[in-house]
């Protein structure tokens, strides 16, 4: 593969906080990408174990890396000091229980160099662990995976967070214009989303496996309630207030069971005045006399076959996704 290694330098930035478990597998699995002019730039969160020395070590045997201390608290700080060290053409991220295919940034690079700088290149992921992965998990690694194969990650974007954390590259002008780590909060990968996807982002999916997720029970989405599913209702709500979506709107929640509960709580909490219709397959005629213009569709259907439906009534109606309606 023949790259130009001054125009095509990658950043990579990598908070960490106590991983001394797996952090040397992770530092081994950068350095030994095919693709070798990158730069990492790691920041410790105030570790209280051996992951510090660790990378302390890591930049001794591999030039390639810097170490950072986080003068600020958590993830989000941490990777905002990451971010202001890098002067490569492109960026991505690693998290320090993860590991690199060898082959991850040769792609993500080959995919993105030709692109404009609204582009956002991700692969496929894939769980891996000591212990079996639960049907869960492994229902998740599918659908990310289903919508990365596809180019969907727009379509489902207020649904979950459709760009894995990690697993993907972008020009670091466009990161660096648009993340607005002044307001980002927890969790940080949905909101990034979410403000890239707000400024123009363009995304385009690989065919291959671009990040390898360790799966292990002290994996920061397990044991903080700042990644529950109320923080990330908390967040779709206040961006679509943020782009005006529901503004003087005719707003509906279409749907039933906990997360139709989960959204109207969210709703009554920011005081959204809305007309919930909780059984859809019946409600076709009242949804017909609602609409107006202003009308915005929240939706929170389950079952992947319910959901489908559900696009192509609210399409057949003339209705546009991620402007009349919204995938919750």
């Amino acid at each position: 593969m023949a790259l130009n290694k001054d125009q095509n330098d990658i950043g990579i930035i990598l908070p960490f906080k106590n991983e001394e478990l797996y952090l040397q597998d992770c530092l081994t699995s950068i350095s030994e990408q095919r693709f070798p002019h990158f730069k990492v730039f790691m920041v410790d969160d105030h570790s209280t174990d051996g992951s510090f020395k660790i990378a302390q070590q890591h930049c001794v045997n591999d030039e390639r890396f810097t170490l950072l201390k986080n003068n600020g608290k958590g993830v989000i700080s941490a990777l905002h000091l990451a971010s202001k060290q890098v002067k490569c053409k492109f960026i991505s991220r690693m998290d320090g229980d993860d590991l690199m295919p060898k082959n991850k940034l040769e792609s993500l690079l080959q995919a993105i160099e030709k692109l404009p700088e609204n582009y956002i290149i991700s692969g496929r992921v894939k769980y891996f662990s000591s212990d079996p992965i639960s049907d869960g998990y492994q229902k998740y690694e599918n659908w990310l995976n289903q919508v990365c194969l596809h180019d969907e990650f727009e379509k489902f974007i207020f649904r979950e967070c459709t760009l894995p954390a990690c697993s993907w590259i972008m020009h670091t002008n466009f990161f660096r214009n648009h993340s607005h780590f002044e307001s980002l909060q927890l969790p940080e990968d949905y909101h990034l989303l979410l403000n890239w996807w707000r400024a123009g982002a363009a995304f385009k999916g690989l065919d291959t496996i671009t990040h390898y997720w360790r799966d292990h029970n002290r994996r920061t989405s397990k044991t903080s309630t700042a990644y529950d599913i109320d923080s990330f209702f908390r967040l779709k709500i206040k961006v679509l207030q943020e782009t005006g979506a529901l503004q003087n709107a005719n707003v509906i929640v279409w749907g039933k069971g906990p997360k139709a509960k989960l959204l109207e709580h969210n709703l009554k909490e920011q005081q959204i005045v809305y007309t919930p219709i909780n059984n859809p397959n019946k409600a076709v005629d009242q949804l017909q006399s609602q609409l107006t213009k202003k009308t915005k569709i929240l939706s929170v259907i389950g079952s992947n076959n319910n959901l489908k439906k559900s696009i192509d009534f609210f399409e057949a109606m003339g209705l546009k996704n991620n402007y009349d309606f919204f995938l919750l």
